[in-house]
């Protein structure tokens, strides 16, 4: 049975292909369904599992929404967070993420970068960020 797709680094995935969509069907549990508010979120093949807050489409930038700390484990970083500051800090292979709930920007290692949206605190006490800060490498 196959259970990883081989790519080239930084090739495009083809929703597409037939063939990918085939190891898709068989490596997603067939149960999982999202929906557009609600979107189903996987690494590596396996939905991630979200116990108290799904991860969501922000209306007004457009992009998904997921609590940081659970996609970020998944990927295998580790993920602080410090109340005082809003601040969520994600640490993975050398690169650390900081974020504050509310600003739209994050420091990514010593580099300011701009997020589409900034991370939301939701309850009970999740923050939201745009999914591709979530699985930045």
């Amino acid at each position: 049975m196959i259970t990883k797709v081989e790519r080239t680094i930084g090739e495009p995935i083809r929703f597409d292909d037939p063939v990918y969509s085939e190891h898709i069907d068989r490596l997603m549990q067939t149960q999982t369904k999202g929906t557009p508010e609600h979107p189903v979120v996987a690494v590596d093949f396996e939905q991630v599992q979200f116990p108290d807050v799904l991860p969501t489409l922000d209306p007004a930038s457009g992009r998904v929404r997921v609590p940081v700390r659970f996609v970020s484990e998944k990927l295998g970083a580790t993920v602080t967070w410090a109340s005082a500051t809003g601040t969520v800090t994600r640490v993975r292979e050398g690169l650390t993420i900081t974020l504050q709930v509310g600003v739209n920007t994050a420091t990514v290692n010593d580099r300011t970068l701009t997020l589409d949206a900034p991370p939301t605190l939701v309850p009970p006490g999740r923050v939201l960020v745009p999914l591709r800060m979530a699985t930045k490498p």
